[in-house]
């Protein structure tokens, strides 16, 4: 079983889009959506890397789909990083930077 690590700059993006761009998604709406980001992080780690391999984005990259976000990480031997959570409707070029 993997660790699962959240880069920082991941989190404070993902909770801006949350604040700014989901302002009709009641509270408990969204601490049940982040529980089942947070859940795919555990079977992720569970089960190990169920991702998509995208080295047509970066070298070494995988994604998955969470309902209507894509979270892109990175696995290594001890642990998987999670670099971004993306919106489906969000560009990915102008996010990736």
């Amino acid at each position: 079983m993997l660790s699962i690590k959240v880069m920082q700059s991941c989190t404070k993006r993902f909770a801006e889009y949350c604040h700014l761009h989901v302002p009709g998604m009641g509270c408990s709406t969204k601490k049940m959506y982040l529980a089942l980001i947070k859940k795919s992080f555990d079977t992720l780690s569970a089960v190990g890397n169920i991702g998509k391999k995208r080295d047509d984005i970066a070298q070494g990259l995988y994604s998955y789909q969470i309902k209507k976000h894509t979270v892109y990480f990175r696995d290594t031997d001890q642990e998987f990083i999670v670099l971004r959570i993306l919106h489906s409707r969000m560009d990915l070029e102008r996010h990736w930077s």
